[in-house]
C-alpha cells in the first residue's frame, strides 16, 4: 500500500513546551508538528484506508523544501508512525517490525510530503509473537483463588533488613 502526505514534514519531538494539566506537566509538540499532524489526518481521512492489522514493514521517504530547520530521521520516523496510529492506519506502532529503507529522500520545494509504503512483515518476526500473544482472544483470563486468612497462613517477612536490626536479632 503506498500513501502520500503533502506538507513539510514535522517531527514532533522539537521545540515542545510543557504546560501543566491539573497541576501537573505535560509535555505539548511544538506548533509545527500540531498543524502538520492536522494536515496530515485530513489527508489520511479523505482516502479512507482500511485499519491494516498485524505487523508492518513501513518504508518512508521525506521530501523537504529546502535546507533550513534540517530534522533528524528518526524524529520523522516516530511523527509519522503516531500520525499513523492516530488516522488509524494502522492498529498501534509498536507492531511496525522495520523502517528499512526509510530515508530523507531530497528537497522538493514545489511538493514537500512524505511517500509511505506499507507492506506486511513476514510472520517469523519476533514483533509477531507479541502481536499474536497481545490479539489473542482465545485465551481465557484466569482469576488466582484468594487465599484464605487463618492459622495456615505464614507470617510475610521483609525482603530486606536494616544492619542493626539484623545484629539485635529483629527478623
Amino acid at each position: 500500500m503506498k500513501i502520500v502526505i503533502h506538507g513539510r514534514p514535522a517531527t514532533k519531538k522539537n521545540s515542545s513546551t510543557i504546560s501543566f494539566v491539573h497541576n501537573k506537566p505535560v509535555l505539548i509538540p511544538s506548533k509545527a508538528y500540531q498543524k502538520y499532524e492536522k494536515v496530515a489526518l485530513m489527508q489520511l481521512n479523505k482516502q479512507r484506508i482500511a485499519t491494516i492489522k498485524g505487523v508492518v514493514n513501513v518504508r518512508c521517504r521525506y521530501y523537504l523544501p529546502n535546507k533550513a530547520h534540517w530534522p533528524d530521521l528518526v524524529g520523522l520516523l516516530q511523527a509519522t508512525s503516531d500520525i499513523l496510529q492516530a488516522a488509524k492506519v494502522i492498529i498501534d506502532d509498536v507492531y511496525i517490525a522495520s523502517y528499512d529503507g526509510s530515508t530523507i529522500a531530497g528537497i522538493d520545494k514545489e511538493n514537500p510530503r512524505v511517500e509511505i509504503e506499507i507492506s506486511p512483515a513476514e510472520d517469523s518476526h519476533i514483533v509477531n509473537d507479541v502481536y499474536v500473544r497481545r490479539c489473542d482472544t482465545t485465551r481465557r483470563t484466569t482469576t488466582r483463588p484468594r487465599k484464605k486468612a487463618g492459622a495456615k497462613t505464614k507470617v510475610k517477612r521483609p525482603a530486606s533488613i536494616s544492619y542493626l536490626d539484623f545484629r539485635n536479632g529483629n527478623y
